[in-house]
């Protein structure tokens, strides 16, 4: 659920809702290559406007292919569901050097992570990051005019993760992850499909905490 407070002229909802199911799934075509597929619905929405332009497809089609013993290669693409950047190219680079170093060129969320602790069972990284931020949602005016109104913003954060240690040679961690990011976001605004103007919104400070299982 995402809270919006606006002056009643500009005749936004009060809440957006965004729920969603979907599923992940990635294996190893060959030596080198492996491929992750990801599906999801999802319905975003006010709770008054359940047109199709309520209901979203997201997902992602990835090939990794192994580069050497650090590098590993990406490219395909991400379906985000957002009326401005319906699709992502899903392409770039992972870097890791060593066991205590990351570095993601993938847009469009590259990220830099640094292992700080590691007890054999669960490690602490600290990372920098950024990119592109934001969502897409049906909504109703007060008249009863259905619109739907998307929200972009980039953002710079650094953040701590506590996160289960990785088994070797197993595609993914399982275990609850927690995070705590602290970031600044600009060149904020929202945009409509029914001709208005958009609305620009003021650069802003964030604190993000996520619990993920």
């Amino acid at each position: 659920m995402t809270q919006l407070v606006a002056p009643a002229a500009v005749d936004l909802p009060d809440e957006l809702y965004d729920v969603s199911l979907g599923f992940d799934w990635m294996r190893h075509l060959s030596d080198c290559w492996m491929l992750r597929l990801a599906f999801a619905s999802a319905y975003a929405s006010d709770g008054e406007n359940n047109s199709r332009n309520a209901w979203q497809f997201r997902g992602a089609v990835l090939g990794i292919r192994q580069w050497g013993e650090t590098w590993q290669l990406v490219v395909g693409a991400v379906a985000s569901g957002r009326r401005d950047f319906p699709v992502f190219p899903g392409v770039g680079a992972i870097w890791k050097p060593s066991p205590a170093f990351r570095l993601d060129l993938v847009f469009p969320q590259p990220r830099a992570s640094w292992r700080v602790f590691d007890n054999g069972s669960r490690q602490q990284w600290l990372y920098f990051g950024g990119g592109i931020s934001g969502g897409t949602w049906a909504y109703q005016q007060s008249g009863g005019l259905e619109d739907v109104l998307t929200y972009n913003e980039w953002r710079a954060l650094v953040g701590w993760e506590w996160v289960p240690t990785p088994r070797p040679g197993a595609l993914l961690t399982v275990g609850h992850k927690l995070a705590v990011e602290l970031g600044y976001g600009f060149a904020r605004e929202f945009e409509f499909d029914r001709p208005r103007p958009a609305l620009q919104l003021d650069d802003t400070l964030l604190l993000r905490t996520t619990w993920r299982f």
